[in-house]
């Protein structure tokens, strides 16, 4: 059976925006028509789809602009073009695929204040100009550095600070994203260098500082290493003169990026928690799949609101090899006449299936608090075959994260119920069941169980489907109540079962060896001389990966111990003072890099 569970989040925001527009329908169709001052949908070449507000025959005000390969974008529109505040959301395939930005547009493309969050959860907060980061802004990475300072044609050049989670610090000039002029280097020891940078490494004249202030070295550098000891001019390269961001960070600016990186965070919480949730759907709707029959049978629920014509959910009859619909009288096949996953409605046309029509309430008239039913076939082969009617009410006019295409029910919903009618006291269409909160997976990440928390698409949005679909439908008024035996019999004649056949499984491909290649970095202020390796389980340290060579600070050296040793590992290092430093069982399939600042060594 196909799961209900379909947790809106990203894919349902982009409707809001156009669906609070107060403009009329639009009339007629795009190509023939001259749209003023209306809302409606227009097609586009190459299959993307624009939802939203028109002026003058052109895209202007609030809208979606969805494209064929996925990727969407919600905001406002002037001549046709992104012009103003917007988000757009990466969801084609690619190497940006789950990221999004949210901030200004002009003609099209990103520029002024804007913010970037990539999928990984690193973000970029800060001036944009033709699409790239130009000007001054603000990088936070996942492992806690942060950038602050000035970009150009997208890279990080001019005066900056970058800060390592580690304790060190960065302040000075960039080029093309790397250290490169003038600048000081702070360890977390306290050691520092002051003096000239080329690609990340100490390169030119410069001072190194113990942390009492005391010069270490001193004289020309390459690449990370004192290639010739001189005395310096102190004035030059002294402690006190380092390195600063071109413009001072005024007291407000510096708020703004406080309080835009604390909402980031929040925007990042919240989107692990609908990761998770997302993974979780997408597991529970794999695991109902297998519990099908051989063919894959999976069901859900429609209703009938033409002759011939019934409405269901989009992941209802997604991927499907053949549809059925199943009535008293027999079973009927069907196809799909128009489907969109974006608001999650499909339309069938179902050959000889008649009876009665579901009544379609006017739109805009649904009011919080008001009772709401629902009928359908959940759990097929574990409940009713003739199907189950359940009794709530409408607990919120909005959806899923505030989602203006769904309205939130207390009815209850099963597997099964999906695409379902939900309907008011006279019999009044109002919505379709679509979803249901995961109430174990939420508690289990929240600490709190929610109670009867589940979705129907709104009548606006179905109205507004049916309508591009040319099926009329008449809408009528809240009428006097029925009793619920006399409500259950009218909902049960209007709906029928949906069966999905879906095409056989693929066999599973073989997992990957796990990745255990990590950087060993070195941020302790002196060089690193012996690297040893070696596996949790052992208690030989084995032979110096590092050979001859040496690890100067500030540089880094990739390292891949065998998978077939599991993930767990020690690794200890040797410095040239002497010391040594461990670190142990360190899982090598999780982390990509690994930092020694001289902390611990004994």
């Amino acid at each position: 059976m196909r799961f209900l569970y379909r947790l809106l989040w990203l894919a349902l925001l982009p409707l809001a925006a156009s669906a609070q527009s107060r403009l009329p329908p639009c009339q007629g169709e795009w190509s023939r028509s001259y749209w003023n001052n209306c809302q409606g949908v227009q097609p586009l070449t190459g299959g993307d789809v624009y939802v939203g507000e028109f002026r003058g025959d052109k895209r202007n005000g609030q809208g979606t602009l969805t494209y064929a390969g996925g990727n969407r974008y919600v905001g406002e529109f002037r001549d046709g073009s992104f012009h103003g505040q917007g988000t757009f959301f990466f969801l084609a395939d690619g190497p940006a695929r789950g990221d999004r930005y949210e901030g200004e547009f002009k003609d099209g493309k990103r520029n002024g204040q804007g913010s970037y969050i990539h999928a990984d959860g690193s973000r970029y907060v800060g001036d944009y100009r033709e699409d790239r980061r130009h000007g001054r802004g603000m990088f936070l990475f996942t492992n806690g550095n942060r950038f602050v300072g000035e970009y150009r044609d997208g890279k990080r050049n001019g005066q900056g600070t970058l800060s390592f989670a580690s304790g060190d610090s960065y302040v000075g000039e960039f080029k093309d994203g790397n250290y490169d002029g003038q600048g000081t280097y702070v360890f977390a020891s306290g050691n520092r260098y002051v003096g000239e940078f080329r690609d990340d490494k100490f390169h030119g004249f410069g001072i190194e500082y113990a942390r009492d202030g005391s010069v270490s070295r001193q004289g020309r550098w390459a690449a990370g290493s004192l290639v010739q000891s001189q005395l310096l001019d102190p004035r030059r390269f002294s402690i006190a003169a380092e390195a600063r961001p071109a413009a001072p960070v005024d007291a407000g600016r510096a708020e703004r990026d406080r309080l835009a990186a604390q909402a980031d965070a929040e925007r990042q919480r919240r989107q692990e928690l609908e990761a998770q949730l997302e993974a979780e759907r997408k597991r529970r709707i794999e695991a109902e799949s297998r519990r099908g029959s051989d063919e894959g049978q999976s069901s859900g629920t429609g209703f009938l609101v033409a002759p011939g014509l019934l409405i269901t959910n989009q992941h209802v009859v997604a991927d499907c090899q053949r549809i059925d619909v199943v009535s008293p009288d027999g079973r009927r096949a069907a196809r799909v006449v128009d489907s969109d996953d974006l608001i999650d409605l499909a339309l069938l046309r179902v050959s000889g299936l008649s009876g009665p029509i579901a009544p379609i309430r006017r739109p805009g008239s649904v009011r919080l608090g008001e009772p709401a039913y629902a009928f359908g076939f959940p759990l097929t082969g574990l409940l009713s075959e003739g199907g189950n009617f359940t009794t709530g009410v409408v607990s919120g006019l909005r959806g899923m994260r505030d989602a203006a295409n769904q309205i939130q029910i207390s009815t209850p919903v099963q597997p099964g119920n999906s695409g379902g009618a939900v309907v008011d006291s006279s019999g009044g269409v109002i919505g379709v069941v679509v979803a249901k909160l995961n109430a174990t997976e939420v508690s289990r990440l929240t600490g709190d169980i929610p109670q009867n928390v589940n979705f129907a698409v709104s009548l606006q949005t179905l109205v507004q489907f049916l309508r591009k679909n040319a099926v009329s439908t008449s809408s009528v008024e809240r009428g006097a109540s029925l009793d619920t035996a006399q409500l259950a019999e009218a909902l049960r004649s209007v709906s029928h079962r949906v069966d999905c056949s879906a095409p056989p499984a693929a066999a599973p491909a073989s997992a990957p060896a796990p990745n255990t290649a990590f950087w060993l970095i070195n941020r302790a202020g002196e060089a690193i001389f012996r690297i040893y390796v070696s596996s949790t389980e052992s208690k030989d340290w084995g032979s110096d990966w590092l050979g001859q060579g040496t690890l100067s600070t500030g540089e880094r050296h990739k390292l891949e111990p065998s998978a077939d040793q599991g993930c767990l590992f020690d690794v200890r290092v040797e410095y040239r003072a002497g010391k040594s430093e461990e670190k142990r069982n360190q899982n090598f399939c999780e982390l990509s890099e690994l930092i020694f600042d001289g902390q611990r060594a004994r």
